[in-house]
């Protein structure tokens, strides 16, 4: 390498901060406001010309400057942050970034697990641990029925978060449970949310406990969440969206075909334009790649949608009416249970 040196970019200061934005505006990347540890890679002259950052399992605003690219100078860089991210605790890693990036990480032990159209690639560094996945995914079938990936079985699939779980996501699921023999409940366990992933997840098992054609997973790193993706290579929030959408959707393409899974069920989203447009590419690249994709109209309460929000809206305002006809019992009983104190305080102070 030639005579640069990497050292890390501080938050506080903001010199820094401020050649860091223009060296992204150059190569037409935002600044991505989670990044929790970045580097630089300067000259002597103290110019920055490359940079790579990371939150939590995932490297992020990978950049080198026009007039240095093409010698190599990515490749330290992400060494570096892979290092630190090993002293962290983070083994597995996972980056989004642009394709003209491929090589360089391919040289660095990742894997492209998946492409979307606009040219935005999905990686990661462990070569067989997609198959792993697929396969805890396939045993978690066989476990509740072992006819599960059979050729002729009927079998769907719900990707839910449940923050919390409503008496809508128990409308949703029985709706498609009765329309197939086994339904596959992939619940989100990125922990981004204000219910935590241990306690959704119990509040799902407990709210469908009377369905008795489920099969649960928990969602991993390899359905995206929306918490999680990366949309600073995007020019607005609506193209990022769409490059979720299209890079999920291949995943669970590769997902389906594992588990026999033919149809993906979603529920209407009136309030949510993020969503919706979300909704509207998955279903589009679902139907591409031969999968049906079924969209359940929302459970109302008279005029007014069921939704998650206006639960957490109805517990900071301690609206009990409103969390009685949202809730299933399950979901109501934990809220009125002294676990339920630390989230409670945690929507009542807007955290």
């Amino acid at each position: 390498m030639l005579d640069l040196q990497i050292r890390r970019i501080l938050p506080q200061s903001r010199q820094e901060y401020d050649e860091l934005n223009r060296l992204l505006q150059e190569v037409k990347i935002k600044l991505d406001r989670n990044l929790d540890y970045i580097l630089g890679l300067y000259t002597p002259e103290d110019e920055l010309v490359a940079t790579a950052g990371c939150f939590e399992n995932t490297l992020r605003c990978l950049a080198v400057k026009p007039a240095w690219q093409n010698q190599g100078l990515l490749a330290p860089l992400v060494s570096a942050i892979m290092k630190q991210q090993f002293t962290r605790g983070y083994k597995q890693l996972f980056v989004y970034t642009k394709a003209e990036n491929l090589a360089p990480l391919e040289n660095l032990g990742f894997h492209l697990l998946q492409t979307a159209a606009d040219g935005i690639i999905f990686m990661e560094n462990q070569a067989h641990a997609f198959d792993t996945y697929l396969n805890k995914l396939l045993q978690e079938s066989l476990e509740v029925d072992n006819s599960a990936v059979s050729a002729g079985i009927n079998a769907g699939a719900i990707v839910l978060n449940a923050n919390p779980f409503t008496a809508g996501h128990l409308y949703l699921i029985s709706k498609a449970a009765a329309e197939v023999d086994l339904l596959h409940l992939f619940i989100v366990s990125a922990d981004h949310s204000v219910f935590p992933f241990k306690v959704r997840k119990e509040l799902v098992r407990k709210g469908t406990a009377s369905i008795k054609n489920l099969v649960y997973h928990d969602s991993g790193y390899y359905i995206v969440s929306t918490a999680t993706f990366p949309a600073y290579f995007q020019p607005d929030s609506a193209a990022a969206v769409e490059s979720q959408a299209e890079i999920e959707a291949g995943i669970f393409c590769k997902i389906a075909e594992k588990l026999k899974i033919g149809k993906r069920f979603l529920g209407t989203e009136p309030l949510s334009k993020t969503t919706a447009i979300y909704n509207r590419v998955l279903a589009e690249e679902l139907q591409r790649n031969g999968l049906s994709c079924c969209i359940i109209p929302r459970k109302k309460i008279g005029s007014e949608i069921i939704s998650a929000s206006t639960v957490r809206r109805a517990i900071k305002e301690n609206n009990y009416a409103v969390l009685q006809e949202m809730l299933p019992p399950g979901t109501l009983e934990f809220l009125q249970s002294p676990a339920a104190s630390p989230i409670i305080n945690k929507i009542k102070n807007g955290d």
